[in-house]
């Protein structure tokens, strides 16, 4: 019995609740740490605001893509590059067995 192919159902990264928290309270965040915390902390380290700012450009077409082409039929689609931040994207949290 042949089996169908499998049918790619692309990931919505913007869509997801971390996401969503990340771009409604991001600024609010870094307002509140400049007037709490970074007096008694320090500011906030570089590489932490480099990996927000790249998951929040994750999965957006307009921050960079590949076009996917079938050579059979000519079907394409657009895969939007992802931001690979391993410490605070969801899909790449993987438990180690």
């Amino acid at each position: 019995m042949a089996s169908s192919p499998a049918i790619y159902h692309p990931r919505r990264p913007r869509a997801s609740p971390l996401w969503q928290i990340v771009h409604r309270g991001w600024d609010e965040f870094v307002s509140s740490d400049e007037k709490k915390y970074r007096p008694a902390m320090g500011p906030l380290r570089p590489e932490s605001v480099a990996a927000v700012q790249a998951f929040s450009r994750c999965g957006d077409l307009a921050s960079g893509f590949t076009r996917l082409a079938c050579t059979g039929c000519g079907h394409q689609h657009l895969l939007s590059f992802t931001c690979k931040a391993r410490l605070i994207h969801p899909s790449m949290n993987f438990a180690s067995s």
